[in-house]
């Protein structure tokens, strides 16, 4: 028996030494210091920020990686660089969808830009302003960089490309200033910021305002380096993405970094111009929103759908294969699985022991799969959020049925159902009467002449609340050139009014301040600034004696004159209603319930006749 436990102890160490080591060795050569290329889409700006910051902050460096950034260019595409082997990855845009889509093994690893931050950039002097301005003009763009989003927003408006002159990309801004062109393709981030330091002022065209958001930034690699390299390609982007982080916490710092790499101060670019590029990309990257690279297969699906309407893909495309998704951890585990079975060759009894451990990380990893599916469901509905812009809605109008049909942020900036569609009547309804006429007029000519509006409005919600709204409209043509719907956005901007009417209550009382009005003059103003900042409250400033031991003269504007009439000439003292007793005891008073607080003993009758219940005062 001796000789048998012997004998078992030594074959089960022997099995576990197995294990382990054939984990070591899976962990060890999972990749070895490696030499990678990474070819940028254009010249060094704080575009490509997190990528230096990856480099210069050893990120890189720490997964093993020697990483070599290689500066784009007119002559430098990166997608020829890298399906050509001279780079493995590169800096790309949602056009790389078109190359996978002709056989190229592009795959698409992560995206930097949630919203593309292309745009038609224009001088303010030649009056660009939306799709139609564009009809009879010149036009410079590049196939590989924004032109597929000019041409789906061009369709999605019914404009036909026949109507404007598209010349090749010189990327020289001085053919727009000199009046060669009309118009030029763009980052919102950095070409305006440019021309706006040259003294020009600018006029930006965005896609995204006429229904076409596709993806900005996009890092990309190949199917041969997925598969023979899975797990550098996730060392990559692991440390990207906290290069990323650190640029956008370090800004000055990156673009003083930046400033100095050669050739940036020859394009007359400052470290100034490069700080001013990074607080623009913020609502095009929404870090604080989603996850750095953040890509989702259904919005891949929409920009894929863009371009089969463009004739440019097939219909119904199939994305299978182009969004990268890791794989190395399901490796892992199989390698572990392996090795495990090894082991149980050498003893029967490991296989229950391991089996059970391999069933509780398949457990685990499946609770951390379905909370990986609640995060990103999660960060799809933040996203959608954020592309509304805070309280932010669109709405459709059908013209020959009068049907509106509304986004469910306009239902509930209405406070309506989900779902509800008004007709253009109902609709009309909800403004305030004195702004009917205005909205009526603006929508009939519209509708009639296709002049577009931009409107800030009162309306009543269907709970009867007052707000202020801010309503833009456009006409729609077919093919025809005929109208045929209206569409615009719905923003509540009542806070916004609120704080405007606040400063100009507040200067209103420093100017009266400043003419030495009257005491009494300056204090209604208060209290009507007061009254008016909350609409269900009653105001007054009650003033001493020269005693200092009476209430005389109180100011109020909605506070019946008739109860002030009653506290003049009241001395004061600890049982004084909360006027007097905060005047005696120098400190603010609350009292929730006059009906029933002991403090308004002498005054309860008079506060309820004028249907008062709760009152607190502070002594100044």
């Amino acid at each position: 028996m001796f000789n048998f436990m012997l004998i078992l102890q030594k074959v089960m160490l022997t099995a576990a030494q197995a294990t382990l080591l054939a984990m070591a060795l899976s962990s060890a050569t999972a990749h070895a210091k490696d030499i990678i290329t990474l070819q940028l889409k254009w010249h060094h700006q704080f575009q490509f920020a997190g990528y230096y910051a990856a480099l210069n902050q050893g990120y890189y460096k720490d997964e093993n990686l020697d990483v070599r950034i290689i500066e784009g260019g007119m002559d430098a595409p990166a997608l020829e660089k890298v399906l050509s082997g001279a780079a493995h990855y590169g800096i790309g845009d949602s056009d790389i969808l078109l190359a996978r889509a002709q056989g190229k093994p592009v795959v698409a690893i992560a995206s930097v830009f949630q919203h593309s931050p292309y745009v038609l950039l224009s001088l303010r002097e030649r009056n660009i302003v939306k799709p139609n301005d564009l009809i009879g003009k010149r036009i410079m763009l590049s196939n590989d960089q924004g032109a597929t989003q000019f041409k789906a927003m061009m369709h999605m408006q019914g404009i036909s490309l026949d109507k404007v002159t598209i010349l090749p990309h010189s990327w020289n801004l001085q053919d727009l200033i000199n009046g060669h062109v009309d118009a030029v393709s763009a980052y919102a981030i950095a070409e305006p910021v440019q021309l706006e330091a040259m003294g020009y002022e600018t006029s930006i065209l965005s896609n995204q305002k006429y229904g076409v958001d596709f993806y900005g930034d996009a890092l990309f690699t190949t199917e041969r380096e997925i598969t023979k390299h899975p797990e550098r390609v996730d060392a990559f982007l692991r440390a990207t993405k906290k290069g990323w982080a650190y640029a956008f916490s370090h800004q000055q710092e990156m673009a003083q970094a930046i400033a100095s790499m050669n050739g940036v101060a020859a394009r007359g670019i400052t470290a100034e111009i490069l700080q001013t590029e990074a607080r623009l990309m913020r609502p095009y990257v929404l870090s604080d929103v989603v996850e750095l690279g953040h890509m989702n297969q259904e919005r891949w699906q929409t920009i894929a759908n863009s371009m089969a309407d463009l004739n440019l893909i097939p219909k119904d495309y199939n994305l299978d294969g182009f969004i990268y998704s890791s794989g190395v951890l399901e490796q892992r585990i199989l390698r572990w699985v392996g090795a495990l079975l090894v082991a149980a060759l050498l003893l029967m009894s490991l296989i229950f022991l391991w089996n059970l451990q391999i069933r509780r990380k398949v457990k685990s990893r499946t609770v951390e799969l379905q909370d990986e599916v609640q995060r990103r469901k999660q960060a799809e509905n933040l996203l959608k959020i954020a592309g509304n812009a805070a309280r932010l809605g669109g709405w459709i109008m059908d013209v020959k049925s009068n049907k509106v049909t509304w986004s469910d942020e306009v239902a509930l900036i209405h406070e309506m159902p989900i779902g509800y569609s008004p007709t253009t009547q109902e609709g009309i309804a909800l403004f305030a009467p004195e702004h009917r006429a205005i909205i009526e007029r603006a929508v009939k000519k519209c509708v009639q002449e296709g002049v577009s509006y931009d409107l800030e409005l009162e309306k009543f919600t269907a709970n009867g609340r007052r707000i202020w709204v801010r309503t833009i409209g456009q006409p729609v043509r077919d093919a025809a050139g005929d109208i045929t719907r209206l569409q615009g956005s719905f923003q509540d901007i009542t806070e916004r009014k609120s704080l405007e009417a606040f400063k100009t209550g507040q200067n209103k009382i420093l100017e009266h301040i400043a003419a030495n009005a009257p005491l009494a003059e300056i204090l209604r103003e208060t209290v009507a600034l007061i009254e008016m900042q909350f609409s269900r409250c009653m105001c007054s400033v009650m003033l001493m004696d020269s005693t200092g031991q009476h209430i005389r003269g109180g100011v109020a504007v909605k506070l019946p004159q008739a109860y002030l009439q009653l506290l003049d000439g009241v001395e004061i003292s600890s049982s004084c209603g909360s006027c007097g007793t905060a005047a005696f005891e120098k400190k603010r008073v609350i009292v929730t319930d006059i009906a029933q607080n002991p403090l308004w003993e002498r005054f309860r009758a008079d506060a309820l006749r004028f249907n008062l219940r709760t009152c607190w005062s502070t002594p100044i």
